[in-house]
């Protein structure tokens, strides 16, 4: 075995250990701090030139037993703007991750819904007043092409992997102290990439920018 196996196998094992003792010192979970009412009217239907319009079909989460575990609330809605790209905007609340249940990312919903992904990105996104590490990918199916960013928050961290993601949900772990988490997705299947992330961004920016009270809280956390 070479030193760097060896590293990877020692941090593995951590990982592996210190996520079996956070299930077992995992306690009961609260109940949701907000209704589906409430985050619903906690994201304006209008955001800049963009507004509220029905009939888009985003890429969830099957409803099963173990999304219902890791979802309290969702939100999925599209937004048309004269002259500019349609974005399709989904949120995904959890008021509790532990380190089984974690937020799914499009890396693993996208796939499951029969799409093909290409490789995922960092993209530097500002966020109030902190610089976010987003994450951004290419989901094709026959006929359609989507470019994606997304970004996630654990409690007041925003993680831009999954291991980071179980770290802090293992810290957190550790002192029965479960983090809830959010989940923001943006897309859009205008192209080329660059001019639909570039969309995408300024978007976002829209959104954070309106939220306020319930909402802005439930999405950047406490700290922002």
């Amino acid at each position: 075995m070479t030193e760097v196996d060896r590293r990877a196998f020692i941090v593995g094992a951590m990982l592996a250990g210190g996520g079996a003792a956070a299930a077992l010192a995992r306690p009961v979970a609260p109940p949701s701090p907000i209704s589906q009412e409430q985050l619903d009217a906690a994201v304006p239907l209008a955001l800049g030139d963009y507004h509220a319009a029905p009939g888009f079909d985003a890429v969830l989460p099957s409803r099963d037993e173990l999304s219902k575990r890791i979802y309290d609330r969702y939100l999925a809605r599209g937004y048309v703007a004269p002259g500019k790209p349609a974005v399709t905007l989904v949120i995904a609340y959890g008021s509790t991750q532990d380190y089984g249940l974690q937020l799914h990312r499009p890396e693993t919903c996208y796939p499951a819904s029969g799409w093909s992904i290409g490789e995922t990105e960092r993209l530097p996104v500002q966020i109030g007043p902190r610089t976010v590490s987003t994450s951004t990918l290419s989901a094709a199916r026959p006929g359609r092409v989507e470019q994606i960013l997304y970004w996630t928050r654990i409690g007041s961290m925003f993680p831009e992997s999954e291991w980071a993601s179980r770290i802090e949900i293992l810290k957190r772990g550790l002192t029965r102290d479960l983090p809830d988490g959010v989940l923001v997705r943006l897309s859009t299947s205008a192209q080329p990439k660059a001019f639909a992330i570039d969309t995408l961004v300024q978007f976002n920016s829209l959104l954070v920018e309106a939220l306020a009270g319930p909402g802005r809280r439930l999405l950047l956390g406490r700290g922002i």
